[in-house]
């Protein structure tokens, strides 16, 4: 009984068979064969903007070689997990946030129309205050 076994597009070593099973050593995964991936947050920054590989089924196919050359091809039937599931790609930073509020007596501007600004004013009873009038 002659067959063969693939991994996507790559061959098995067939290890043992019998009329009712094969063994086979799984592959390395073919050139093009990409690891499904997901989000991750690799810098703790609280935003997921890299990426890891994770599990991902690959699709098996074994045919026969003698006679008729049939096959059969398993979707999906196999997972193949990545040696490296490192999170890459994440630079990603919080955004800044947001200025503080300004207010009266820190805005450059005479509020009040007496013709003094912020500091200036003696209705300003520092930076944080919001009303240059009384």
């Amino acid at each position: 009984m002659m067959i063969t076994v693939r991994f996507g597009g790559a061959s098995a070593a067939i290890v043992s068979k019998s009329s009712t099973a094969i063994t086979v050593r799984v592959p390395t995964p073919a050139s093009g064969f990409t690891f499904a991936t997901e989000p991750c947050d690799g810098n703790g920054d609280g935003i997921a903007g890299g990426t890891r590989n994770i599990p991902t089924p690959i699709s098996v196919t074994v045919r026969n070689l003698d006679g008729t050359g049939c096959a059969v091809t398993l979707s999906n039937a196999f997972t193949i997990s990545p040696q490296n599931s490192t999170c890459t790609g994440d630079t990603s930073t919080p955004p800044p946030p947001p200025p503080p509020p300004v207010v009266q007596c820190n805005d450059g501007f005479d509020n009040d129309g007496d013709g003094l600004i912020d500091a200036a004013d003696p209705q300003c009873t520092g930076p944080t205050d919001d009303s240059e009038s009384t």
